[in-house]
């Protein structure tokens, strides 16, 4: 039975396009027929959740997708044009997005690998439903710096698979959205640090903001400590 995954982290590893489309044709010969991309957003951000992605589709629609280059990097993109694509993933694609959210609170009390982690499990219960039970007919691609949050015996950790695998650059296009849609969200809630503007990230503004300021509940007071010399939480 198909089921959240326990282990520890792969490492990441180095795949050509070319290689990995020849892998998935081997899986398919051996009767894997779905494929299940995740990726993150918000690891590295001052304030907010961290989220993590996941986008599931037939293994044929992901390898007519990396034969036809269908894939652009969300890194890329700015928000609206990932807000586009968004849509249109989920108005004219055949694939089921899910996401899992960490929020800062989580991060400040359990560090930021553990709150990734459980943000992948959240994502991978969300997924489960749109997938067989059998294991064996799913392979699991993760981006090289998240582990796979499914138990399946075909799993790949890939460095930069966001940049060219479809099922990963989807997720990372569903994890980013929805994340920024939260980030504006709490820009309602917490005007003053312009959180709808910089998603949380250290840019110059959200830092002057933060020595300023202070800290909202929002933040993560572990990442910003030494922007400012104490905790100052603004509630």
């Amino acid at each position: 039975m198909l089921r959240r995954f326990t282990g520890r982290h792969p490492r990441g590893k180095i795949l050509s396009r070319e290689a990995f489309i020849a892998e998935l044709e081997r899986l398919r010969s051996m009767g894997v027929r779905w494929v299940v991309g995740f990726d993150e957003a918000g690891r590295g951000a001052l304030a907010g959740p961290v989220v993590v992605g996941g986008w599931c589709w037939r293994l044929a629609d992901e390898l007519a997708a990396l034969r036809e280059g269908r894939v652009r990097d969300s890194k890329q993109m700015d928000s609206r044009m990932r807000a586009l694509a968004y849509e249109r993933l989920l108005e004219h694609s055949a694939g089921r997005g899910a996401v899992g959210f960490a929020s800062a609170r989580v991060i400040n009390q359990r560090g930021i690998a553990a709150a990734v982690a459980a943000a992948a499990r959240e994502a991978a219960r969300r997924i489960l439903p749109f997938l067989p039970q059998d294991p064996e007919r799913v392979v699991v691609v993760c981006d090289g710096a998240l582990a796979p949050p499914l138990s399946t015996p075909f799993s790949y950790t890939l460095i930069g698979a966001d940049a060219w695998v479809p099922s990963v650059a989807y997720a990372s296009v569903v994890a980013k959205v929805r994340r920024d849609r939260w980030m504006v969200r709490l820009a309602r809630r917490y005007p003053a640090w312009g959180f709808a503007a910089h998603k949380g990230y250290a840019t110059k503004q959200h830092c002057e903001a933060v020595r300023r300021i202070g800290l909202s509940p929002e933040h993560r007071s572990t990442f910003v400590r030494r922007l400012r010399g104490g905790e100052n939480v603004v509630r």
